[in-house]
């Protein structure tokens, strides 16, 4: 557990430590600090919402970490920063939103041991991103993000099923013997992309051809 305490700062605990957890009344929210929102350039085509870099940093506070062309190790705000576009396997031009461009390299961040970066696209639900598919990241306002209301509940799947020899079988659907309902995702990679589509936006599944059955000897 991570506890944020006011004299000792920031402090982590292992479950075995912990005798009992006492819940306080939340104190008043204050200003809401801006979700990172813009257009991720790929291979695959380019995808716009809400973007968490390297799976991490979410929102205008967070701070991108990296080493410049002289060594030195900068921290520059997210909502101080344009664009990002990678360069190489290992560093990435940065761009401020004053129009300075810096090259950073030498950390996850900027690199090839980015994690990925998560785009929440309303045409696909989420993707995610690894470094070598990533192309640029170009940064625009997008408020804080969708309320609790705005994730309806999930419905039952419900279809029609074509087999390879013409059969239509037609009612309620579980896919994968797992997914139900239009809020479960079919999740699938696709040159450095991985898609988790929820079932509500998929129209149709086709799977490719199957292959011949090879022939037996004789």
């Amino acid at each position: 557990m991570r506890v944020w305490d006011g004299r000792r700062g920031v402090v982590d605990l292992d479950s075995l430590r912990i005798r009992a957890i006492e819940l306080l009344p939340t104190p008043p929210l204050g200003a809401m600090p801006s979700r990172l929102h813009g257009t991720v350039r790929t291979r695959q085509g380019d995808f716009t919402g809400f973007v968490q870099w390297d799976r991490e940093e979410c929102v205008g506070l967070d701070e991108l970490d990296g080493h410049t062309a002289d060594g030195k190790r900068s921290r520059l705000r997210f909502d101080t920063l344009r664009s990002i576009a990678r360069r190489s396997r290992d560093s990435s031009l940065v761009t401020l939103l004053d129009g300075r461009e810096i090259m950073l390299s030498g950390t996850a961040d900027v690199g090839r041991d980015n994690r990925g970066i998560y785009v929440d696209d309303p045409r696909y639900g989420r993707v995610l991103i690894f470094w070598d598919a990533f192309e640029r990241v170009d940064f625009s306002p997008g408020g804080s993000g969708p309320a609790y209301d705005d994730f309806p509940p999930g419905r039952p799947l419900t279809g029609s099923v074509t087999t390879r020899n013409g059969r239509r079988l037609a009612g309620r659907l579980v896919y994968d013997l797992d997914e139900s309902e239009t809020t479960d995702t079919l999740d699938a990679p696709s040159q450095g992309v991985d898609y988790n589509l929820p079932f509500g936006l998929i129209a149709s599944i086709c799977p490719p051809a199957a292959a011949p059955a090879p022939s037996l000897p004789g």
